[in-house]
């Protein structure tokens, strides 16, 4: 107790008038004193608890935790938005909360969650933004002592007013798609626009637009790895797009041309040269001893 408020029961009982004022005087001095000392050992037992806060010790969870949560960024007033929330219990028994999802401030959705020592689950929760006007709110999910919390902008889709795209591409070469996207809405907002193929999401652009304008969105797709074939691609807004078809055609590869060896000339053996030789010696003494027979007759 302050001394101002000490001095104040002092003086209270010596306004009092009559004989007894002596002893009252003495009753309120021994009532003051009591009350400043339960006042000082407060003082101390709070200046304890004030150095034991500031030891750095941090204090362990009491409760489940928000650890992730996963929210659309952007979708249209009247839509029911859904978050995915990481409820996770750090502490050593199971722990049943109540887990809320509040929409700019107010609750829209609310789940028991039981969680068992040192697990994890995952809690889905939803808000119909029906009757919202467009704009950006806060949103987040909370247990009783923690919570995340994020941003989403309600607003009318982009659209998609042209594509631009090859009707066929040589596999190997890059497929270049050009697509125009405009914001109907009358401020700024960032919305996602991506590129399928064959249904496969091949690439995404988070692209941010102010009030009425309109923006080319180019996509750079290689087809190394894609077999040949016609497939169907698209290019999607969150709620318009356009489909497509893109044929890849196989590559001509050239073959090589044989180069004709020259044929070798053989070379006479020995064996047929001394044959021939020996071939050609008879023939001529065998035609000599014909003449000269011939001669004498």
């Amino acid at each position: 107790m302050s001394r101002s408020l000490y001095r104040t029961f002092v003086l209270s009982g010596l306004r009092h008038p009559g004989s007894d004022n002596h002893t009252m005087n003495r009753k309120v001095l021994a009532l003051s004193l009591v009350v400043v000392t339960v006042g000082a050992i407060a003082f101390q037992v709070g200046g304890v608890a004030a150095q034991q806060d500031g030891s750095g010790n941090q204090p362990t969870a009491s409760g489940l935790t928000v650890t992730e949560l996963t929210a659309p960024a952007s979708a249209t007033p009247g839509d029911n938005v859904t978050v995915l929330a990481t409820v996770s219990n750090p502490t050593d028994e199971r722990q049943t909360e109540s887990v809320e999802f509040r929409f700019a401030g107010s609750v829209v959705d609310r789940q028991l969650v039981s969680v068992a020592a040192g697990e994890t689950q995952t809690v889905r929760l939803s808000a119909a933004t029906a009757g919202i006007e467009a704009g950006t709110y806060v949103h987040g999910v909370f247990t009783e002592t923690d919570g995340q919390m994020a941003e989403i902008t309600l607003s009318q889709s982009y659209t998609l007013d042209d594509l631009d795209a090859p009707s066929s591409v040589t596999q190997g070469e890059t497929v270049v798609v050009n697509a125009t996207v405009s914001n109907p809405n009358e401020f700024q907002t960032t919305q996602p626009v991506e590129f399928r193929l064959a249904g496969d999401l091949v690439a995404s652009e988070s692209v941010t637009l102010n009030g009425s304008e309109t923006t080319t969105v180019t996509f750079e797709v290689p087809t190394d790895d894609v077999d040949p074939g016609t497939y169907v691609h698209s290019v999607f807004t969150r709620d318009d797009g356009a489909f497509s078809e893109l044929e890849i055609t196989e590559g001509m590869t050239e073959t090589p041309t044989e180069t004709e060896t020259p044929t070798e000339t053989e070379t006479p053996t020995e064996t047929e040269t001394e044959t021939a030789t020996e071939t050609a010696t008879s023939t001529e003494t065998e035609t000599e001893t014909e003449m000269a027979t011939e001669t004498e007759t």
